[in-house]
């Protein structure tokens, strides 16, 4: 009586091992994204001797970088269209 229940029981593991590793195979397709890591500089304002530490994401620093680089080119154009008083 105890070898059919065991063999019952190792049938029944074996027939329902395919289903489960079927199912763990299709689980991985579905991941979280990876969350953008801050970025952190330190910044001085002017008149101050302390310096302030800022974080932003890659994409944030990217996009303040080239708001400073049109501010100093329209800065720059701006000087040199003046003409100089005689």
């Amino acid at each position: 009586m105890i070898a059919v229940l065991l063999v019952t029981l190792f049938a029944a593991t074996q027939s329902a091992t395919p289903a489960v590793t079927n199912t763990v195979s299709a689980a991985p397709a579905a991941f979280k994204p990876v969350a953008a890591k801050p970025i952190c500089r330190t910044q001085t304002s002017t008149g101050s001797q302390f310096s302030k530490r800022v974080c932003h994401s890659a994409a944030e620093w990217h996009m303040i970088d080239g708001d400073n680089a049109r501010n100093v080119e329209a800065s720059l154009n701006a000087r040199s269209n003046t003409t100089p008083n005689r």
